[in-house]
């Protein structure tokens, strides 16, 4: 259709009949075991504000408030379900453990048992395996004042 149309396919490229790379491995990660996807409804911003804020109560435990800051990291990096809890059936996917999870201050990393880690100014998470066929894929983020 597209090559009697536009003269290539777009997948391809003008003069190449191979598919593109990154839209190889796409498709591939498509073809995965990983089940399909149930649509959900997103839980709104302010859900998150309200578990973070009850959190830092006084009566809130260390659990709780470990809870929630997952939580919110898990919200501020778009995470799927599968990528910090765990979940039925076999999964590509692993979970982000604690080796994961990097606190940088210019460029520097903060150990997770520093004192110092509050002062970070950006975190990243390495996502050892995906569905993608993406590994050890890094997503950091810049420190924002919301929470």
């Amino acid at each position: 259709m597209f090559r009697a149309n536009v003269g290539y396919n777009p997948a391809h490229g003008v003069a190449d009949n191979r598919m593109h790379p990154s839209l190889a491995r796409q498709i591939k990660g498509m073809k995965n075991n990983d089940p399909g996807e149930k649509k959900q409804k997103a839980l709104p911003v302010c859900v998150y504000r309200e578990i973070y804020r009850q959190a830092q109560t006084p009566l809130a435990n260390p659990q709780d408030k470990t809870i929630a800051w997952l939580q919110v990291l898990a919200f501020f990096f778009c995470m799927q379900s599968c990528e910090y809890s765990d979940t039925k059936g076999e999964r590509r996917t692993k979970v982000v453990c604690f080796r994961n999870i990097r606190f940088h201050k210019q460029k520097k990393i903060i150990q997770q048992d520093s004192p110092d880690i509050t002062s970070a100014t950006s975190v990243s998470i390495t996502f050892e395996w995906q569905k993608r066929d993406m590994r050890d894929d890094i997503n950091m983020h810049q420190k924002s004042n919301d929470i």
